[in-house]
C-alpha cells in the first residue's frame, strides 16, 4: 500500500524525495513581463482600488440614508394612532405596531406568532374570517367591524380595513370610538357649512333687498318732497317727511344690526364678562325705551325676584334687552303692557321679557331663532323689522353659556327668557 511504503522509507530517503520535488517546482518559470507592462498593471490595480473605495463610500452613504428612512418609517409605524397588523395565511400575527399591541392588551414580543382570532370576540370570529377570505378572493381593499375580547369578554369594537399582499394580510384597525368621532366631526362640519351658506344668503338678502328698500323710500319721498316745494305745494310735505323719518330710522336700525351681526360672525366682538348688576342694566334700558313705548301708550314694568350679581358682558346684556323689549313694543297693541323680570336659575339668573301683544303662530316660533329663516314681520303700527335682532340675542346669550327660549300664543302675547 502507498501509505505503508511511505512509512517504511527512512529519513534520508524522504529527504531525497523532498529535494527532487522542490527541484521540479523550481524548473517552472512564470512568463516574463516588461517594466512597462508591470507599471500598467500596477496603474490598473490602483485605479481599481480607488473605484472600490468610491463605491464603498457610496454604499455607506446609501446605507446611512436607508437607516434614517427606516427609523422614520418605524417611528411613523409604531406611533400611528391606528393599529397595524400583518397576518400570515393562517391568521398568525407576523408583525404589529405599538398601537396594535395596545389594542390587544399585551407586549408586542408576546403577541408575535399568536393567532389573531384569539383576540376577536367569539361571536364575531365568523365575520372576521369571512372578511379575510373576501380579501383573498377579491384582491381588493375591504372593511368590516368586529369586537375585540380580552379574557373572553368583549371590550370594544374596531373598524378594520385590509388587503392581501403576497400571501400576507395587511390590516389597519381603528377604535370605533375614534372612527365615530371622525364621522361626527365630518357631520358637524357639514352642518357648519350649511349654516355659513345660510349666513351668506341672509347677508346678501339684507343688502340686496332689506337695506335697499328703506333707502329707496327715502330717495323716492325726498324727490317728491323736492317737487312739492318747487311747486309751492306744502300740503303733503309733512306726510312725506314722516315717511322719510320712518325709513331713515328703519335703515339705521337695520344697518346697526347688520354691522353687529357681522361682528358676531367674524369673531370681532370681544366677550368681556365681569361682575355685573343685571337689575341696573334692566332699569337703564327700560328708561331708554320709555319714549318709544310711550308713543303706543305701552307700560313697561320691572319685577326683580332675584338681584344677585352675575358675571356677564354688560354691553351684550344691554343689547339683548334692547332687542327683546323693542320686539315686544313692536308687536304689542297700543295700551298694552310689558313686564321685565328676574328669577333665580340654578347657579345664575333667568331674565324674562313678556308682553300681552299679538303673539306668534306655533309654526313660526321654531323659525324665529334660525338665520336661514326670514322671520321678519311688521309690527302692530306697521313697524318694520330686520329679522336679525333675535338672532343676535341668541348668539350673545350663548356666549354666556345660557339659552334663549320663546313661548307664545296668538292673541295672548309672547314671553322671551334667557339664562346667564
Amino acid at each position: 500500500m502507498k501509505n505503508e511504503t511511505l512509512h517504511s522509507d527512512n529519513p534520508e530517503s524522504l529527504r531525497r524525495k523532498a529535494e527532487l520535488s522542490l527541484t521540479m517546482k523550481s524548473n517552472f518559470r512564470f512568463p516574463t513581463a516588461s517594466e512597462a507592462d508591470v507599471r500598467a498593471l500596477i496603474h490598473e490595480l490602483e485605479v481599481h482600488q480607488i473605484e472600490l473605495e468610491m463605491q464603498n463610500e457610496e454604499l455607506l452613504a446609501a446605507r446611512s440614508t436607508a437607516e434614517e428612512a427606516k427609523e422614520k418609517f418605524v417611528a411613523l409605524y409604531d406611533f400611528a394612532p391606528a393599529g397595524y397588523f400583518t397576518l400570515d395565511i393562517e391568521y398568525r400575527i407576523c408583525e404589529l405596531n405599538l398601537s396594535g399591541a395596545k389594542m390587544l392588551g399585551n407586549d408586542r414580543s408576546v403577541l408575535i406568532n399568536r393567532d389573531f382570532l384569539m383576540y376577536v370576540f367569539s361571536e364575531d370570529r365568523a365575520t372576521f374570517v369571512a372578511f379575510l377570505k373576501e380579501l383573498a378572493a377579491s384582491g381588493l381593499k375591504k372593511h368590516c367591524e368586529v369586537r375585540l375580547a380580552l379574557n373572553g369578554i368583549p371590550s370594544f369594537s374596531i373598524h378594520l380595513e385590509g388587503l392581501l399582499n403576497d400571501k400576507e394580510y395587511l390590516i389597519n384597525a381603528v377604535d370605533i370610538t375614534e372612527h365615530m368621532k371622525a364621522q361626527q366631526q365630518l357631520a358637524e362640519n357639514e352642518i357648519r357649512l350649511s349654516e355659513l351658506n345660510a349666513t351668506k344668503d341672509k347677508f346678501l338678502s339684507l343688502i340686496a333687498h332689506d337695506l335697499r328698500s328703506p333707502f329707496n323710500s327715502i330717495s323716492g319721498f325726498s324727490n317728491m318732497l323736492t317737487e312739492r316745494i318747487k311747486e309751492n305745494n306744502y300740503s303733503e310735505i309733512a306726510e312725506y317727511a314722516v315717511f322719510i323719518q320712518k325709513s331713515s330710522v328703519h335703515a339705521l336700525e337695520l344697518l346697526s344690526n347688520l354691522l353687529l351681526w357681522a361682528g358676531t360672525q367674524t369673531g370681532k366682538i370681544a366677550f368681556n364678562p365681569v361682575a355685573t348688576d343685571i337689575t341696573k342694566i334692566i332699569s337703564d334700558v327700560i328708561e331708554i325705551m320709555k319714549d318709544t313705548a310711550g308713543q303706543k301708550s305701552i307700560s313697561i314694568t320691572k319685577v326683580f325676584a332675584c338681584e344677585i350679581p352675575v358675571k356677564a358682558d354688560k354691553e351684550m346684556i344691554a343689547t339683548i334687552l334692547r332687542n327683546l323689549i323693542s320686539n315686544s313694543i313692536k308687536f304689542t297693541n297700543p295700551g298694552g303692557r310689558i313686564v321685565v323680570s328676574t328669577n333665580k336659575y340654578q347657579n345664575g339668573m333667568m331674565i324674562t321679557v313678556s308682553d300681552n301683544g299679538v303673539g306668534i303662530p306655533k309654526e313660526s316660533v321654531a323659525n324665529l331663532l334660525k338665520i336661514e329663516s326670514k322671520a321678519s314681520t311688521n309690527g302692530t303700527n306697521n313697524e318694520k323689522g330686520t329679522g336679525l335682532g333675535l338672532i343676535i340675542c341668541k348668539e350673545f346669550v350663548e356666549k354666556h353659556g345660557g339659552k334663549l327660549t320663546v313661548e307664545s300664543e296668538p292673541g295672548k302675547g309672547s314671553t322671551f327668557s334667557f339664562t346667564i
